[in-house]
């Protein structure tokens, strides 16, 4: 049988990481959208949008991770 004190101190430490990621995650996108609005050539432009890309894929990813360790009600 799991340590319960333990899977207790587990889960706080990741709630501590996933909120950190969300803070992290907002932040890039804000400074994305920034750049955005400042994107003077085609290849800063190309820069922004993969940029803007890895975000996306970061923040799902992480989106993935919860909905699959989530159970069903």
């Amino acid at each position: 049988m799991a340590d319960l004190s333990a899977l207790k101190a587990d889960v706080e430490e990741e709630t501590t990481v996933v909120q950190s990621v969300v803070t992290l995650l907002d932040g890039l996108s804000a400074a994305v959208a920034d750049l955005k609005t400042k994107v003077e050539s085609p290849e800063a432009q190309k820069a922004i949008d993969d940029l803007d890309a890895s975000v996306r894929s970061n923040r799902q990813a992480l989106a993935d991770a919860v909905a699959k360790n989530t159970p069903a009600a």
